[in-house]
């Protein structure tokens, strides 16, 4: 594992513009680089958005995996489950305002659908359609 932020960051804005870059390039339009929302997350262990059950989740798959390549793969996995919402606004304010919720952000979950997609040729998408 690397001990430095700076692969972790250039890998998040990979996953994310690799995985929807319709998402990623609505937030640039939109005046919101997606780096300066996940930066904080990936920087504190995601202490700030997700609820204490959820960042012990997290930081066992860390310690167990010992790789902190965990925490922008991640981070895009929060992205992409929130992108439906986001691709119906152009607020940068509520754009921000869905990010910062994470309340009902659930780490196995997300992980497992980053991880292992449905299929193409499976018609339904991992969070529902789009």
């Amino acid at each position: 594992a690397s001990d430095s932020l700076v692969p972790l960051c250039r890998l998040f804005e990979e996953l994310l513009q690799c995985h929807d870059p319709r998402l990623f390039f609505h937030l640039l339009q939109n005046g919101i680089h997606p780096l300066h929302i996940a930066l904080p997350w990936m920087q504190f262990g995601f202490v700030s958005l997700l609820q204490p059950v959820e960042v012990m989740a997290l930081w066992d798959r860390l310690l167990g995996y010992d790789d902190l390549l965990l925490l922008p793969v991640f981070a895009a996995s929060v992205f992409l489950f929130r992108a439906q919402t986001v691709m119906t606004t152009s607020d940068p304010e509520h754009i921000r305002e869905i990010f910062s919720d994470g309340a009902e952000l659930k780490v196995a979950p997300l992980l497992q659908h980053f991880l292992f997609p449905r299929p193409a040729w499976d018609n339904t998408y991992a969070f529902g359609p789009r």
